[in-house]
């Protein structure tokens, strides 16, 4: 999520258990579902015709064993039986009418609660989340989530549950800054940490928040996000641009068209736009990956992500728990390949020079 945020504590490779069946996590169930308590009208008046049910039987017995003109004995002891008999089948009868009353009370009651938690987890999903799994759950710099393996309902598919209150307590080992790696089939790998968001584990979130993000993640719709990220309406008057070997007036021309494309509006440079909130902080974009074609790809990124999204290579399909790699611990053939949904990030009109200019400024960047 955030890439600011310091390197998490190394705890667990969970990243290696991403979706896989059977669940590596076994944390508990969703809470249990808000029952539906009757008021104490409700309640009086069920004993009151629990009592009068009763009653009217003892009353009909009555008159039939004094019509019979019985034994005493012999009547007092149906007299009991039947009282008993009567009373069984009473509270049976009020029980069962009052539960088949409360059952569509209590799935409303449960749908309600969880209506909040999703509106909940979509602004939290909104304020931290966003920068790094990108705004629809598509996944950039953090894994996709917006996948089918990962819908579902938190009270019938507890493993999916479990598997994100986890990974979002405890976060996913790797390196600080964004890490990508190529792959020997030639896709990104990513070597990148999730640090820890439970405030047990020294992170900012209530495990209340927490378990809210996981089932907004299960059952949440992902175009709610976008209207809880905070507008930004270009570079702030003080914004600094961060230093660069460019010359001065190749930088302004840089920065110019960077601000009147429309790249400040979701993305962060040094300290410029005070934090675009759709995209990662590309500040230091050049230093994510040390591969060959890294500055080629940022390009073609940048001219076309749909095109990018289509060949499954605008992000990492492959989220490896051993790093730093090696040739032993490469295991990327036994980690699953997630399939990366469409991107949000738009191909803005603009000439190959201009975009020439801008990926070289990025590299330039100190």
């Amino acid at each position: 999520m955030n890439p600011t945020i310091p390197t998490p504590q190394v705890i667990n490779t969970v990243a290696g258990c991403y979706g896989a069946t059977p669940p590596c996590l076994n944390l508990p169930t969703p809470g249990a579902a808000v029952g539906f308590v009757p008021s104490g009208f409700v309640e009086l008046l069920l004993i009151v015709l629990f009592v009068g049910v009763c009653e009217g039987l003892l009353y009909l017995f009555h008159i039939w064993v004094t019509r019979r003109g019985g034994d005493p004995l012999e009547t007092r002891s149906s007299y009991s039986s039947l009282v008993s008999l009567g009373l069984a089948w009473s509270l049976v009868i009020i029980v069962g009418v009052w539960w088949l009353g409360q059952t569509p009370a209590m799935a409303q009651v449960a749908s309600n609660q969880q209506a909040i938690q999703v509106d909940q987890g979509a602004e939290l999903f909104a304020e931290y989340c966003v920068p790094c799994h990108g705004p629809r759950g598509e996944g950039f710099i953090g894994a996709p989530l917006n996948i089918p393996q990962l819908r579902g309902d938190p009270s019938t598919d507890p493993a999916i549950y479990s598997f994100l209150v986890q990974t979002i307590s405890e976060g996913r080992p790797g390196y600080a800054s964004p890490t990508w790696v190529r792959a020997p089939d030639g896709h990104w790998m990513s070597e990148t940490s999730m640090p820890t968001w439970l405030q047990a584990d020294g992170g900012s979130l209530t495990i209340d928040q927490v378990d809210n993000l996981a089932t907004f993640i299960m059952v949440g719709d992902w175009n709610q996000v976008l209207a809880d990220i905070p507008v930004v309406a270009g570079p702030t008057p003080n914004g600094a641009w961060p230093p660069s070997s460019m010359s001065p007036a190749l930088q302004k021309q840089a920065q110019t068209d960077i601000t009147n494309i429309g790249c400040l509006n979701c993305h962060t440079i040094g300290g410029v736009n005070d934090g675009g909130k759709v995209g990662p902080d590309i500040t230091a974009v050049a230093t994510w990956s040390q591969d060959p074609s890294w500055k080629t790809f940022i390009y073609d990124w940048i001219q076309n992500p749909k095109l990018m999204t289509q060949e499954q290579m605008r992000a990492p399909i492959y989220w490896n728990p051993n790093y730093p790699h090696t040739s032993a611990t490469l295991i990327y053939g036994q980690v699953q390949k997630m399939t990366l949904p469409p991107t949000y990030m738009p191909t803005y009109q603009m000439t190959a020079a201009q975009r020439h200019l801008i990926v070289d400024y990025l590299f330039s960047i100190k």
